[in-house]
């Protein structure tokens, strides 16, 4: 389950992904971020990627930290070098790297 995309500026949109039926944890958790935005390698074509985040009995893998749910506001940085996109998602808005 996902919250509503945001605008965070731009040309970027973001939302939550929830936990719904994930093995060991209550529904609802944020457990990735979804940030829509236009892919320069792809003509322009609106994109849509997963960022994973730490949440509860995550093991595995590179995640990001969901400093604030609402507004989102996540660290490190995203950087997506194929379409020239980078910075960081603080209080609900994009801050270009």
């Amino acid at each position: 389950m996902d919250t509503d995309r945001i605008d965070i500026g731009h040309g970027l949109k973001a939302a939550l992904r929830l936990s719904e039926g994930f093995p060991g944890l209550e529904d609802g958790i944020p457990v990735g971020v979804l940030l829509t935005h236009a892919c320069k390698m792809r003509g322009g074509e609106t994109v849509e990627d997963f960022i994973p985040i730490d949440y509860p009995g995550c093991v595995s893998g590179l995640h990001w930290q969901l400093v604030e749910r609402s507004p989102i506001t996540l660290r490190p940085s995203v950087a997506y070098t194929c379409c020239d996109v980078h910075g960081f998602i603080t209080g609900g808005t994009w801050k270009p790297a």
